[in-house]
């Protein structure tokens, strides 16, 4: 088995382009551990392999970068066993990345089986109208762009509950 933090501070486990970390018992980060995925040589994005299970813990971290989905230009995290996230925040990185796009989807996360959620998802800010659109995240690991619901449509729709309400309680 590997941990990863506890300490005081900062601890980093970084798997290099196509890394791969296979422990018997398990890579558990804790408080102040974080697991990275990094390029290493003329690649810019990469692809992190964890065997077996993956523990996340409270106040640990999981941290990817990205800039261009169609290229592939994004990192992954593949777990070919169980991915417990169990109070640890998800870090995206984007600096020097050309702005998110409405559309855009990021495949991060692969794993075996998943239980747990993510505490915090540490996101940058999109531009005016764009919001990230986490539905599928906890399915099958991917994270996208969406537009922001026009206040008119919440509009309609909270009209159309309330004639539906009136309607309902009429009939009774």
């Amino acid at each position: 088995s590997l941990l990863v933090g506890g300490g005081s501070g900062l601890s980093r486990l970084v798997l290099i382009e196509s890394g791969r970390l296979t422990t018997l018992d398990g890579l558990r980060l804790v408080n102040g551990g974080r697991l990275s995925v990094a390029a290493g040589s003329d690649a810019t994005y990469a692809t992190g392999h964890a065997g077996g299970l993956l523990h996340a813990g409270a106040g640990s971290g999981i941290e990817l970068r990205a800039a261009r989905p169609e290229d592939g230009s994004f990192d992954r995290l593949e777990v070919d066993g169980a991915l417990l996230l169990d109070g640890a925040s998800f870090f995206l990185d984007m600096t020097g990345a050309p702005p998110a796009q409405l559309g855009d989807s990021y495949d991060f996360f692969d794993w075996g089986t998943r239980s747990g959620s993510f505490a915090e998802l540490v996101l940058p800010a999109l531009p005016p109208g764009l919001r990230w659109d986490t539905s599928r995240l906890y399915i099958d690991g991917v994270l996208s762009v969406g537009a922001v619901p026009e206040p008119g449509s919440w509009a309609l729709l909270l009209a159309g509950g309330v004639a539906l309400t009136r309607r309902l309680r009429a009939r009774r």
